[in-house]
């Protein structure tokens, strides 16, 4: 969850992941992310890594993804306009 969401939309999400207790699920607020730009947070890129490593039992790396398949992704869209 974002830190500058609203704090009403954080607390639906907080009590979301209260009401499952089979350790699947993780609640973070990630700091100075909003709606959209936590999709785009190295923060939640990070913390997605962690948390899937840790539910498949997978080794933790410290690299983060590439960001060019998003950015040929809106090139190759604004490109068709």
């Amino acid at each position: 969850m974002g830190s500058l969401e609203l704090e009403s939309m954080r607390g639906n999400a907080a009590d979301l992941v209260a009401s499952r207790s089979d350790g699947t699920v993780k609640y973070m607020e990630i700091p100075g992310a909003s709606h959209v730009g936590i999709l785009f947070n190295r923060g939640t890129v990070r913390a997605s890594q962690e948390w899937s490593a840790q539910i498949l039992n997978l080794p933790t790396t410290a690299a983060f993804p590439s960001h060019r398949m998003l950015i040929g992704a809106l090139e190759g869209s604004w490109g068709s306009c």
